[in-house]
This record gives C-alpha cells, sequence and structure tokens, in this order.
C-alpha cells in the first residue's frame, strides 16, 4: 500500500502515507476482531500483520 496504494497519482506519488496505511489497519483489525468475537470467522488475519512505523516527512 504504501508504494502503489494509490489511484489518482497525487503529485505524482503512487504510494499511501503510514498514517494511512496505520488507519486502514486499525479499522480492518477492530472489525474483523469483532467477527472473530462474534463467531463470523475463526481467527483474526490480521494478528500476524505489522503496520509500517511512523516516518516523518521530507
Amino acid at each position: 500500500m504504501t508504494e502503489n496504494g494509490r489511484s489518482d497519482s497525487k503529485g505524482g506519488k503512487t504510494g499511501l502515507s503510514t498514517t494511512t496505511v496505520r488507519s486502514v489497519h486499525l479499522i480492518l483489525r477492530n472489525a474483523l476482531e469483532r467477527a472473530r468475537k462474534e463467531k463470523l470467522i475463526t481467527a483474526n488475519p490480521t494478528e500476524d500483520c505489522i503496520p509500517p512505523k511512523y516516518r516523518k516527512r521530507k
């Protein structure tokens, strides 16, 4: 996502910021965890995912 997650290539950049990727990861993790608790899925696949570390803008 950080390399080719953007379809409109804003400013010539094609990737998403680490903040955006971390936000998407958090939303997915919470939604899938709720689905697991409600027994809609057996495991939360985001538990094994590590979101990117924050990077400062240049």
